[in-house]
């Protein structure tokens, strides 16, 4: 059945069965692992970590104490990023508002 009896070669019906079988069956095992989700680097590089610190940027501004934008300049600068057109495809697309 498996070996022809005139050459004593493997059947080629049964090398195209067990393909087809091992095939199947790596394929279903493939899929029948869970898909692990892909984390980010804890840093990337040329970041140093100490640069994944407030302390670090607030270091590098003299006036780190001092108010830069009232609540209303935020505002305004929110709402001109929410229309821009250079921005606001990619804002809409990744449901940034």
């Amino acid at each position: 059945m498996f070996h022809n009896t005139q050459n004593d070669q493997v059947n080629p019906c049964f090398l195209k069965l067990f393909l087809i079988v091992a095939l199947a069956v790596s394929t279903t095992l493939s899929l029948a692992q869970e898909k692990k989700p892909i984390h980010a680097p804890d840093a990337l590089p040329g970041v140093e970590l100490e640069m994944l610190t407030p302390d670090y940027w607030i270091g590098l501004n003299i006036d780190a104490d001092n108010i830069i934008m009232t609540p209303e300049e935020i505002k305004e600068f929110n709402q001109k990023n929410r229309t821009n057109t250079r921005t606001n495809g990619y804002i809409r697309h990744n449901n940034c508002i």
